[in-house]
């Protein structure tokens, strides 16, 4: 385990030397490296800590008087996504989900790309099914 994650660190910092990223980016690639290097079980046991950090980081912004309009910002943009997209699943729908984002990053596009980013990527793949692009896109615009 300590060697994958060794050989990830090393391959991803081979790798952003020769992408310009910023410090968000940083963060994001940071991110995708530690997903990859999780196990199935330790997934599943990460996606339900995120859920229970996003809650918690919630609850702190509301109860910092200075951070109150952050708060709800933070809920409507960030939490209530999240609890909507863990509502809806089911066990097996929670190993689709893994899959989906595992998928999302082995595009090399996506490595900087946000966890937040990739659940709703995954998300929107679950509850799509095997549906075509053409499909979806007739059923959004009825």
């Amino acid at each position: 385990m300590r060697k994958l994650l060794i050989i990830s660190v090393l391959g991803g910092w081979l790798m952003a030397q020769d992408m310009p990223l910023s410090q968000a980016d940083y963060t994001a690639y940071g991110q995708m490296i530690y997903w990859k290097s999780l196990t199935t079980p330790e997934k599943k046991v990460f996606l339900h800590a995120f859920l229970y950090r996003s809650y918690e980081l919630y609850n702190q912004l509301q109860a910092n008087p200075k951070l109150k309009n952050v708060a709800a910002l933070y809920n409507e943009e960030l939490l209530q996504p999240v609890l909507a997209i863990f509502s809806d699943l089911t066990a097996d729908q929670k190993d689709d989900l893994i899959f989906w984002i595992d998928k999302f990053y082995r595009n090399d596009f996506n490595k900087t790309k946000s966890f937040y980013e990739a659940l709703q990527y995954a998300h929107h793949k679950v509850q799509g099914g095997n549906k075509s692009l053409y499909e979806t896109v007739k059923e959004q615009l009825e």
